[in-house]
């Protein structure tokens, strides 16, 4: 009887981390895809260089205000809203359909969907957030950020 509880109980933590991690891969995450959408580029090095790119661009104290204006304003609203209650309350619908006698296809696709939903929600947000912050930059800028960060990203591929 044991046995069958520890089953049951693995399969309820492995299950939302499959369905995580095939979401992932749908997004472009795995192979050296990115959490940022970098396809075969890789994730942690296309974000660490995006961020270290930008402080290479000379930037105008009228830009550095401007960038920390928005800064406050993304973390103020990420903070007003709780990010994870919504994904934390499906996670916990999808354990109770896992636990559940019978399993129900239907019930799990549609939470699955909705998951992915709010990932897809959440990538479109950071990359609005993004873009907004870039097109502070002018157009040398843009160049100067986009060489900067290729660089960063030859260095942290060869370190691979």
């Amino acid at each position: 009887m044991k046995t069958l509880t520890k089953k049951i109980m693995i399969g309820a933590i492995a299950f939302p981390l499959m369905l995580g991690s095939t979401a992932a891969l749908a997004f472009g995450g795995g192979n050296g895809g990115g959490h940022h959408g970098g396809g075969m580029k890789g994730g942690k090095c296309e974000m660490m260089s995006g961020k270290r790119a930008l402080k290479q661009v000379d930037l105008t104290d009228a830009q550095q205000t401007e960038f920390k204006t928005l800064m406050e304003t993304h973390r103020s609203a990420m903070k007003e809203r709780q990010p994870n209650s919504e994904l934390q309350q499906l996670k916990q619908q999808m354990n109770t359909l896992l636990l559940a006698a019978d399993f129900n296809e239907v019930e799990v696709r549609d939470l699955a969907t909705q998951m992915s939903s709010l990932q897809v929600d959440r990538k479109v947000e950071m990359a609005q957030k993004r873009h907004q912050m870039l097109n502070i930059l002018t157009e040398e800028q843009k160049v100067q950020y986009q060489e900067a960060q290729q660089q960063m990203m030859d260095k942290c591929q060869a370190k691979k």
